[in-house]
């Protein structure tokens, strides 16, 4: 039984739509580690407020991407 070259199209590109997902994918997580590093403050010339601010952005860093502070944010 010959198959139509009609049918083979279709098939074909539902095929080559699918392939993508079979491939690694980046989470807004990941995305955020990659574009953002954890930030220095100085306890005795900011103000408290912003020391605190920096310190939750800090701690929200790491809880998504983990303790150790990459080579390209001045981490060893």
């Amino acid at each position: 039984m010959k198959k139509s070259p009609r049918l083979m199209l279709p098939v074909l590109l539902c095929v080559l739509m699918m392939l993508p997902a079979c491939g690694p994918t980046l989470t807004t997580a990941t995305t955020a580690c990659r574009a953002f590093c954890p930030i220095s403050y100085s306890a005795s010339k900011d103000t408290p407020e912003t020391v605190q601010e920096v310190r939750g952005h800090n701690a929200a860093w790491g809880a998504l991407c983990g303790k150790e502070t990459p080579a390209r944010c001045g981490g060893d």
